[in-house]
């Protein structure tokens, strides 16, 4: 929810990706990041995130 939210209000598209399985000891990172600008952001997530998922 909180990658999906941050996608809207900067007011890109947002996508979906089918629940995927990683190993406990590995996390995954999604990095938004400005065209021609200086911002970004990066967001981690676990598989615990992922097992925890909800449908939208």
């Amino acid at each position: 929810m909180v990658l999906v939210t941050a996608i809207l209000q900067i007011g890109i598209e947002p996508f979906a990706q089918p629940k995927l399985t990683i190993s406990d000891d590995k996390v995954l990172l999604v990095e938004i990041t400005e065209k021609n600008g200086a911002r970004h952001q990066t967001i981690e997530i676990t598989s615990r995130d992922i097992f925890n998922a909800k449908v939208l």
